[in-house]
């Protein structure tokens, strides 16, 4: 099996995890607060990584971006509190098909910090992304819902994680960065949720578990994943998600997409795979 194959295998495995994930924590929602489950993602995720890092702990802390790791850290927590908070008011389909608009985030915060250029036509793939998330939530139908702005805002804290990683460049250890968001995101939710624990019965800590070990397993296998293969090739793989996320959804808890969902969905998976079609051309022409 040659690396590439063996990258996007990874990758795709991982995404399964995460979408799990995701219908666990939406499942949850309705036993305990959602600040709860975030609990259970970054604790979970902190002991499994202190536990893997412990032999080399020292070397691990040692970051070349502290600054860099701060906001990296700051952007994921944003983006699982929004994401999270989503599933408990939003369908799965449609809180995973909000949060694909990242690309084009990236697109104008690569242009606004990084100086990278925003020509025509990376202004048609935003807008055709910003098209394709009003179509799916509808803002001036009365099926709206504010809910449907919070996956927006977890694409945005997400996008911000992504540039800072790209700033960061590959000359920090993964480890180290995987380190820092959980150790990051454990102290802030511990703190956050020590004011409205509630009694969690012996079915959701088996569900909180459940969170833990797919949210790691989920990075563990997208971290594998790139490690083999390049992300301009891995890029459209990411769009699966949305098949993963509406088959969760179905299957879990009855919710079928609207038709609305699925050309919204299919708008922004076109826009994603244009500005991927566009970045693959670039760096071949700047190689030639």
């Amino acid at each position: 099996m040659s690396p590439t194959t063996k990258g996007i295998l990874f990758i795709l495995t991982g995404l399964l995890f995460v979408t799990g994930m995701d219908a666990i924590a939406k499942a949850l929602s309705v036993e305990i607060k959602v600040l709860q489950i975030v609990w259970a993602r970054y604790t979970g995720q902190m002991l499994i990584v202190f536990f893997l890092v412990a032999h080399r702990l020292p070397s691990t802390m040692q970051s070349n971006f502290p600054k860099t790791q701060l906001l990296r850290s700051s952007a994921q927590f944003g983006a699982t509190l929004f994401f999270f908070f989503s599933l408990s008011m939003i369908g799965l389909a449609e809180a995973t098909a909000l949060v694909n608009i990242i690309p084009v985030f990236m697109l104008i915060g690569a242009a606004l910090f990084l100086g990278e250029k925003f020509g025509a036509r990376r202004a048609i793939a935003v807008v055709a992304a910003l098209i394709g998330a009003t179509i799916i939530a509808q803002p001036t139908s009365g099926v709206f819902t504010p809910a449907a702005l919070l996956p927006i805002g977890a694409a945005f804290c997400y996008s911000v994680y992504a540039l800072a990683t790209r700033y960061a460049g590959r000359s920090e250890d993964p480890m180290t960065s995987l380190f820092y968001s959980a150790l990051f995101g454990a102290v802030l939710i511990n703190v956050m949720v020590f004011f409205i624990w509630e009694p969690v019965s012996m079915k959701a800590w088996i569900m909180m578990a459940s969170v833990a070990i797919l949210g790691s397993l989920g990075q563990f296998f997208t971290i594998k994943g790139y490690s083999n293969v390049e992300a301009s090739v891995a890029a459209p793989f990411t769009y699966i998600s949305l098949i993963m996320a509406t088959f969760w959804g179905i299957v879990i808890f009855g919710e079928f997409p609207t038709s609305s969902t699925l050309i919204g969905a299919l708008v922004i998976a076109a826009s994603g795979l244009y500005v991927w079609h566009r970045e693959t051309r670039i760096k071949k022409r700047a190689k030639s």
